[in-house]
Formats: C-alpha cells, sequence, structure tokens
C-alpha cells in the first residue's frame, strides 16, 4: 500500500492525522492529489531536510509566524 493508499484509506473511515505526503513520484497532479485526499503538504524525494523542518514547524505550531520558525 503506498502513502496516498494509507491517507485515502484513513479518510474513508474519518481518521484524520496532519499527514506530509514525501513522494519520489513527482508527476504532474500527483502533488494535488495527496493534498486532495487530505495530506497537509507534499515533498518530493529527495527531500530537503530544511524544507522538511519548516513543514513540520508549520504544521505543528501554526500560530507562529514564519520569522519564528527555524532555518536549520
Amino acid at each position: 500500500m503506498s502513502g496516498l493508499d494509507v491517507l485515502k484509506h484513513l479518510g474513508h473511515r474519518k481518521i484524520r492525522i496532519p499527514t506530509v505526503i514525501i513522494t519520489a513520484h513527482d508527476q504532474a497532479g500527483s502533488r494535488s492529489t495527496c493534498l486532495n485526499a487530505g495530506a497537509v503538504a507534499c515533498l518530493s524525494k529527495p527531500c530537503d531536510p530544511e524544507q522538511l523542518i519548516r513543514t513540520l514547524e508549520k504544521i505543528l505550531m501554526p500560530s507562529l509566524p514564519d520569522a519564528a520558525l527555524s532555518t536549520a
């Protein structure tokens, strides 16, 4: 089962978990498919560690302004 399949399965069961998809298949439309399935973010492999950290910080601490978030 792919990450997208898991996300869709959780959605069908009404289970909402903030999910970040990290995919090696960065094809046209795959990002919007993941976001439409309920992902809060979709990143491409190889994933930049700084981008992943910023993404997770925005999810876990949404009230903080971007300037207050880590850059490393």
